[in-house]
């Protein structure tokens, strides 16, 4: 009991820090929202066949723009600020400290999970107000269920990554060199990619994780859409090796 209080009180810290650097909290913000806008300004008049019926292409925009942003918020910002907070001492003398080596990553992991989902509410927000995206409310449980999944798998892969990079100066380049890839190989870009590379796109875990959220938003599926459980576990499983490099790898004073 003690250590969840603690670790409720490490994630309250990490929101705290996470909005006291504005250029960072509203880079994370604004930079899927604004291509939420684009996108809805570009295609959300258009209209694509789904089965039987016709619905705008925005409603399959917001999905990608999800994924952008939960992995912005996890696996994008554990890679550099684990690495830069490695570098400057912090995590040493964080360790140093009584609390336990759970608790202080506990707190930065469940910091990445708030706000993946502080992000897909106002993604949502702006999605039906603005453009008319449709999400029926039975469905919303479903939606948490996957965002919440889908951060812990990318907050535990942005940590194994964070252990393999030499330095805070590369964290940058580590994170970007890793995910833009997937960006484009996943679909997350360019939705209409080749279904060979859509086939290999299976077995990472953005594709699949792009896919657990299209479920929800997919107006032609009827009735309640529960977890995509298939693409979900391919996530899952990338997010336990992720954390298993983490564990045997992850460095809490800076390299020499």
């Amino acid at each position: 009991m003690r250590e969840l209080t603690l670790l409720y009180r490490q994630v309250g810290y990490e929101r705290k820090s996470y909005f006291r650097n504005p250029a960072a909290a509203g880079f994370s913000f604004i930079f899927p929202v604004m291509f939420l806008v684009i996108f809805g300004v570009l295609y959300g008049s258009e209209n694509i066949t789904i089965g039987a019926k016709q619905v705008k292409g925005i409603q399959y925009s917001v999905p990608q723009i999800l994924v952008f942003s939960v992995v912005g918020t996890t696996f994008v910002s554990l890679v550099i600020n684990l690495s830069l907070r490695r570098d400057s001492g912090e995590l040493k003398r964080k360790r140093g400290t009584p609390v336990s080596p759970g608790v202080i990553l506990g707190g930065v992991v469940g910091n990445g999970v708030l706000m993946s989902l502080i992000m897909t509410v106002l993604v949502l927000l702006i999605g039906v107000l603005l453009f008319g995206v449709h999400v029926d409310l039975d469905r919303l449980p479903t939606l948490i269920v996957t965002v919440i999944l889908g951060a812990l798998a990318f907050c535990a892969l942005g940590a194994a990554v964070a252990a393999l990079v030499p330095n805070g100066d590369a964290a940058p380049a580590f994170a970007n060199i890793v995910i833009f890839p997937l960006y484009f190989l996943s679909g997350v870009f360019i939705p209409d990619i080749p279904k060979g590379i859509a086939n290999v796109a299976e077995f990472l875990p953005l594709r699949p994780f792009l896919q657990a959220l299209y479920r929800v938003f997919d107006l032609s599926r009827a009735g309640t859409a529960t977890p995509d459980w298939g693409h979900l576990g391919v996530v899952l499983v990338w997010g336990v090796a992720g954390a298993a490099i983490a564990i045997r790898f992850f460095r809490w004073t800076p390299r020499r």
